[in-house]
């Protein structure tokens, strides 16, 4: 792979050769290269490169260290993207509005950046942007517009001639597997410290010191909650039921009590779970050798699958590359991240059925040896029988049934089930699938 060495003027040195290039890059994160090189580079110059996909990337080089130990002098450098110039321009008089074309065009008047892609035109609602970086109002757009931000360029045999701030959604959905012994090395779980709620206050601009609250138009209840979450990640009382895990969000900008309820909804829907993601070491096929391995192509923002039948149950996850960290120079010691939020698409027959049947068995030994104690909360049950780490619940509105960790909800015409952390709509006919059950996970947003 060729890496074209410019001045920070633009002025063309040379192609220089690596013995270690890694692209590093996440969804509206970090974007480096790190390298190493025998030739004298030196912070600011710019190195322009073209990944397999077609895509040209353009990054300052940065901080590093000049090593002479044998043979040669190496130089380790680690080159931010060139966005990052923008850190170094301020906002020169208030960007204000909702047109998102508009108000990028407005803070990138007085940079060689222009408007690339735009996936949002409009914002719900009015946005100002008067101080700060260039770079941090166009954050500021991203996370109102809920999008994402990366550069593209133009480029010719003398080099960049355009420079393009895009902001937009990455990646799309090629179908793209991966599975352990083919093109997966292996695979890490992990689970963020963060507490999970089930309900959540939302909280506004201050007006005389008191706060904007949705209660007016919420049943004057100033939170959102999700009753099948509140079963799984709830409370434990005293008495055996179970109560909200209560959370706050607060936007001291917000003063429309429709857009607080939207944005608490957000909030709710982000926290209700724990956030999960998987790092998995891959062999990338596609940038090894494209024309033989056509339908393995991945880049960031892709949704992918990935299968690892060494787990137990077998592990299959789906869910967008967030994060990737790249080997330029060969390609098969790379590392992508998946989630935050990731579904599990099918457990075994086995698992799942295993499940349904010790609940069914559960529900009769309860309702024979527990005494039952007659409630009223938010879920609707009233009557509630506990046993051990077991209970059973009837109301007018539904029925709970819960084993440890596992639980099945009936409200209304809708069954769901929920095992390993998540929740899956049981209401239709379940039918197999060769080994698998035919099983739909419930939105986040249920």
């Amino acid at each position: 792979m060729l890496f074209h060495l410019y001045d920070r003027w633009g002025m063309p040195l040379a192609n220089i050769s690596c013995t270690k290039a890694i692209h590093t890059e996440q969804i509206n994160g970090e974007d480096t290269l790190s390298i190493s090189t025998g030739y004298p580079v030196v912070k600011g110059d710019h190195i322009v490169w073209r990944d397999p996909h077609g895509k040209w990337h353009e990054h300052i080089v940065d901080s590093g260290d000049d090593t002479h130990t044998s043979g040669n002098p190496v130089a380790s450098w680690t080159c931010e993207t060139s966005l990052a110039e923008l850190y170094l321009k301020f906002v020169q008089q208030k960007v204000t509005g909702t047109n998102v074309r508009t108000m990028l065009g407005e803070l990138l008047e007085s940079t060689r950046w222009s408007v690339g892609l735009i996936d949002v035109e409009m914002l719900d609602e009015t946005l100002e942007i008067e101080k700060g970086s260039t770079r941090e109002g166009i954050q500021s757009i991203v996370e109102a517009a809920g999008s994402e931000v990366w550069a593209s360029y133009s480029v010719n045999e003398y080099g960049i001639t355009e420079r393009f701030v895009n902001i937009s959604k990455r990646g799309s959905d090629r179908g793209k597997r991966f599975t352990y012994t083919k093109d997966m090395a292996g695979v890490t779980r992990s689970v963020e410290p963060d507490f999970v709620y089930t309900a959540m206050y939302g909280y506004g601009k201050e007006t005389d010191g008191v706060p904007l609250t949705f209660g007016s138009v919420n049943g004057g209840k100033n939170f959102l909650y999700d009753e099948e979450a509140m079963l799984l990640w709830g409370v434990p009382m005293a008495d055996g039921s179970i109560t909200n895990a209560d959370g706050v969000y607060t936007n001291s900008d917000c003063d429309n009590v429709e857009q607080l309820v939207k944005e608490t909804r957000a909030a709710l829907d982000e926290a209700k779970q724990p956030r999960v993601s998987y790092s998995l070491n891959i062999i990338d096929l596609w940038s090894i050798d494209p024309e033989r391995y056509p339908h393995e192509e991945t880049e960031l923002g892709d949704s992918i699958l990935a299968i690892d039948q060494g787990f137990d149950p077998e592990l299959r996850v789906a869910a967008r590359v967030t994060e990737g960290s790249w080997d330029l120079l060969s390609y098969k010691d790379s590392t992508v991240t998946i989630g935050n939020y990731v579904s599990i698409l099918s457990n075994s027959v086995t698992t799942l059925a295993s499940d349904v049947k010790t609940l069914s068995a559960k529900s009769s030994e309860i309702l024979e040896t527990a005494p039952s104690k007659t409630e009223s909360d938010e879920t609707g049950l009233t009557t509630r029988w506990t046993y051990g780490d077991s209970s059973l619940a009837l109301g007018t509105k539904g029925a709970a049934l819960s084993f440890g960790s596992t639980k099945i909800l009936l409200k209304g015409n809708k069954l769901t089930l929920t095992a390993n952390g998540h929740i899956f709509d049981l209401s239709e006919t379940l039918t197999l699938d060769g080994k698998e059950i035919a099983i739909k996970e419930v939105p986040e947003s249920a």
